[in-house]
């Protein structure tokens, strides 16, 4: 059988659990319960590009808001719930391959200092 990750729906803990695919909660140490998250995984997943992206995803939601699409997106992290979490927040989901960088810098103040001091250095002074 395989082995998934649960979080409980108490306490927050992660715990990995070996069962059916079909058995979607597990009772937690604390007595709650704790439903299958996205996860990693235990090899290779070659077919998922995203799972990187959902192993973290339930960490950076607050845990203390009770915001509605915040509380649905922590009680179910699917891809469905993800996206629509992103966008109530105002944030873009990066494209494959795309890498995050800082936006390019103003030069213009940078260009306009440049030329006055090469106009300052070459005029020609008469007096």
């Amino acid at each position: 059988m395989p082995v998934y990750d649960h979080r409980c729906q108490r306490c927050g803990k992660i715990t990995e659990a070996i069962c059916g695919y079909d058995k979607e909660t597990i009772t937690c140490e604390c007595g709650g319960t704790a439903r299958r998250i996205l996860s990693l995984g235990r090899g290779p997943n070659l077919g998922n590009e995203d799972s990187l992206d959902y192993a973290n995803f339930t960490d950076v939601i607050d845990h203390n808001s009770t915001d509605p699409i915040d509380v649905m997106a922590r009680k179910d992290p699917t891809k469905r719930n993800r996206k629509i979490w992103m966008e109530h927040h105002g944030l873009l989901e990066l494209e494959t391959g795309e890498r995050t960088r800082p936006p390019e810098p103003d030069m213009s103040k940078v260009r306009k200092y440049m030329l006055e001091q090469a106009v300052r250095r070459r005029r020609i002074e008469i007096g």
